[in-house]
């Protein structure tokens, strides 16, 4: 299981307006999973909102029958009255729990916001005001962050652009995992913002990976002939022969390590360099090599 420290290591922090979308998508599928994105989304307008209300707990009249005279007690209730009342008893303790769910959920989203967000951008749109666990609160806060941190499309669109262009050149400090995990990212904002579409995005990728591996991309475009893959997918084929080739180039590597550094047992168990007293090893090591050299190694 991942650590605490392992998942803020990989959780984007918003530090300036270009961490904005990753930072973004980030809250959103956070506060999505907890089921209170609804309740704090900052580009609905306020009236769309989910607004969450603390349950009450039925008073006896609400289980009285229409025009009945009023009571006070539940012993007073007839037996379809009482089971209407324990029904409505039994509600009220399920939306009870349902929100008390959803408060900590807001207070989990809360924390999340003080870790995520530079301290400096939560002082400003604070104001010095608490957010406590109140939904308004933090859509106010939210709105505010979008306000003067999200960058204009202008900019996200020429930001994009150039991510997508630097992508387009062969990796060579960056592993080819995050590689192509930046990729599906970068192609699904160009889509996005109709600077490119799915079937282009798949060409210039193609042309990248050729250059990496051209067996693995021919494989891979066929594949996506056969099944017209979406990009994400197409772009996760690539991903898994590269995986492959990393797992038998290991492998290989490993077996040959393995059969160079063991020795083969004598009949009473020594090895080798054993029986001749290491000698052996000693006119090994001034043997001339294929090369026509002679190459001498220290213990």
């Amino acid at each position: 299981m991942a650590t605490t420290q392992q998942v803020m290591a990989n959780t984007p922090i918003l530090t300036n307006p270009n961490d904005w979308y990753q930072w973004y998508i980030a809250l959103e599928n956070f506060a999505d999973a907890k089921g209170i994105w609804d309740y704090v989304n900052p580009e609905s307008r306020e009236d769309e909102l989910l607004e969450l209300k603390e349950p009450t707990l039925p008073a006896i009249q609400d289980a009285c029958k229409t025009g009945s005279t009023r009571r006070e007690r539940f012993a007073d209730l007839d037996a379809d009255e009482r089971d209407t009342y324990k029904y409505l008893e039994r509600r009220y303790h399920d939306e009870r729990v349902d929100f008390r769910q959803l408060r900590d959920a807001l207070e989990k989203l809360v924390e999340h916001l003080f870790k995520t967000v530079n301290s400096r951008y939560m002082t400003i749109s604070l104001g010095g005001k608490s957010l406590g666990r109140d939904p308004k609160k933090i859509y106010n806060l939210l709105k505010k962050l979008r306000k003067r941190y999200a960058p204009t499309d202008d900019t996200r669109r020429h930001d994009i652009q150039r991510k997508y262009d630097k992508l387009r050149k062969v990796p060579t400090h960056q592993s080819k995992e995050t590689w192509i995990e930046d990729w599906i990212q970068t192609v699904e904002e160009m889509i996005e913002l109709d600077l490119k579409t799915e079937s282009s995005a798949k060409r210039d990728f193609y042309d990248v990976n050729v250059q990496i591996n051209e067996s693995n991309a021919n494989l891979c475009r066929y594949q996506d002939k056969i099944n017209s893959l979406p990009f994400a997918e197409y772009a996760t084929e690539y991903l898994h022969y590269y995986r492959e080739q990393a797992d038998r180039t290991e492998m290989s590597t490993s077996q040959v390590t393995f059969a160079t550094d063991m020795s083969e047992p004598t009949l009473f168990g020594k090895t080798a360099d054993d029986e001749d007293g290491g000698k052996k090893k000693h006119e090994d090591k001034d043997k001339d090599c294929l090369c026509g050299r002679k190459h001498r190694f220290e213990k």
